[in-house]
């Protein structure tokens, strides 16, 4: 019986490590994409769905996607690529590269540090690429300090909301006086 038992709970315990994954997935969104015909229609269905400032949402040229995504990947980045300073420079802060999708450890350095007094510096790719807005008219990214994410619909619910958490604070916080955002959509 005690056998028996300790089996059970093994393959009990094996089906629910194994199941966790597809179960956070499916309850999150993970990998499901909105329809969208246009890009507006896309930043509309954004608003709706996830009550997130659609302003700040801008695309990659169609001609320098891959591009992009190479980057990004080659970068290690999740969905906060990271604050740039004068468009050339990238923060380097090794609590924020030992977990660059905590966004915690990005808000705090924010809050503790506004002026990013004594951050290294690292040269960044990011603003190379041709950005659009949803009329595929040319943009500029704007600021002297910009805190850049990646988003896509496919990161699911729970990004999503970290996403929307950390845009909040633009408009709460005093701290981000200085500082501009965009959500880089590769959806």
């Amino acid at each position: 019986m005690r056998y028996f038992i300790l089996t059970l709970l093994s393959i009990l315990f094996f089906l629910f490590i194994s199941s966790c994954k597809p179960i956070y997935n499916s309850v999150n969104n993970v990998n499901k994409s909105i329809d969208y015909t246009t890009k507006e229609d896309y930043l509309i269905k954004i608003k709706e769905k996830y009550d997130i400032d659609t302003s700040k949402v801008v695309f990659i040229d169609s001609t320098q996607k891959i591009d992009f995504l190479n980057y990004i990947i080659n970068e290690k980045v999740v969905y906060i690529y990271g604050i740039v300073i004068d468009k050339e420079y990238k923060i380097e802060n090794d609590y924020i590269q030992e977990n660059n999708s905590c966004y915690s450890r990005v808000t705090n350095l924010i809050k503790n540090n506004p002026e990013l007094t004594g951050e290294k510096l690292v040269p960044t790719k990011i603003s190379n690429f041709n950005y659009v807005n949803s009329k595929n008219k040319l943009i500029k990214l704007e600021g002297n300090k910009i805190l850049l994410f990646i988003f896509s619909t496919r990161l699911g619910r729970s990004i999503i909301n970290d996403i929307k958490d950390i845009t909040e604070e633009f408009k709460t916080n005093e701290a981000y006086n200085t500082y501009n955002y965009y959500l880089i959509s590769i959806d």
